[in-house]
């Protein structure tokens, strides 16, 4: 009952901080990182306290107990489209990031309740997902508590905890069935539902419908928008025509293909005037 109260109590008291003009700064510091993956956009919002010559890991934050992974509020975790942490697919949404250190191992939290105040009123069964993780110890020393995006690729990243001397990567990843949910979120939005598209629009969403056998009859619209907006894009006049091809309207992909070739001619572009060239060279009777 007690932590209870003390909770509530310093929950209210950073809430008004917070909305006073004058305030003192705070001992942690309140910290916000950004981060796409894939078509994802990840956010993290903590506390960053500092080593100030104690030891942390054991000490400072005891072994085999809930850690809020920063100060003061726990740290929130926050994302616009379904993401995968560890093995776990979760859907967007805002949540909390609790952690268990271990000395060679920890566990990796994810709670559906945001924004409590330290891990005084965590609840296990509000969890979302938990799995377990191998820290790292760097010879270098960490003063401030840092959460930092890393090891980036087109669809996956870690999100790494970094204190004192001792890294904990957490995997994040995403699937194309999510990217590919968004993209065509994105269409409909920006060019099925009016807006004002750019010509780099109508070439991503004809490339997209394109690949992945989609709408053809608007990937052709798409592409020929595409190039009438922007003349020298020579390499879309390429992609169209390698649609017509597959449509098996020839007279109409050569007609791209030279419409290309005199685009890339204008730019003295070297370099696609012989790519076209042998692309109409495949098309020759």
């Amino acid at each position: 009952m007690h932590l209870r109260i003390f909770a509530l109590a310093s929950a209210l008291l950073l809430a008004t901080l917070s909305e006073a003009r004058v305030a003192p700064v705070p001992a942690s510091l309140r910290s916000t990182l950004k981060q796409q993956i894939g078509k994802t956009n990840v956010t993290v919002e903590y506390s960053r306290p500092n080593v100030k010559d104690r030891v942390v890991f054991g000490e400072l934050v005891p072994f085999g107990e809930v850690w809020r992974t920063g100060a003061n509020v726990s740290t929130a975790l926050k994302f616009d489209t379904p993401l995968t942490i560890g093995d776990t697919e979760l859907p967007a949404g805002r949540y909390s990031l609790f952690t268990i250190p271990r000395e060679s191992s920890w566990t990796i939290i994810v709670n559906t309740v945001p924004d409590e105040f330290g891990a005084f009123t965590y609840d296990a069964a509000k969890d979302a997902l938990r799995f377990e993780v191998e820290p790292f110890t760097i010879p270098s020393h960490i003063e401030t508590f840092e959460i930092a995006f890393a090891e980036l690729g087109k669809n996956v990243g870690q999100l790494q905890l970094r204190w004192a001397n001792t890294i904990v990567p957490i995997p994040l990843s995403v699937t194309e069935e999510s990217n590919d949910q968004v993209m065509l979120s994105e269409i409909k939005a920006d060019i099925i539902d009016g807006g004002e598209p750019t010509w780099g629009n109508y070439g991503e969403a004809a490339r997209f419908y394109d690949k992945r056998d989609l709408d053809l009859a608007a990937a052709d619209e798409w592409y020929g928008k595409c190039t009438e907006l922007n003349p020298n894009a020579f390499w879309m006049h390429v992609e169209h025509a390698n649609l017509l091809i597959r449509l098996e309207r020839l007279n109409e992909a050569r007609a791209e293909l030279e419409a290309g070739l005199s685009s890339a001619e204008k730019q003295n572009h070297e370099d696609g005037i012989n790519w076209i060239k042998g692309e109409l060279a495949k098309l020759a009777p």
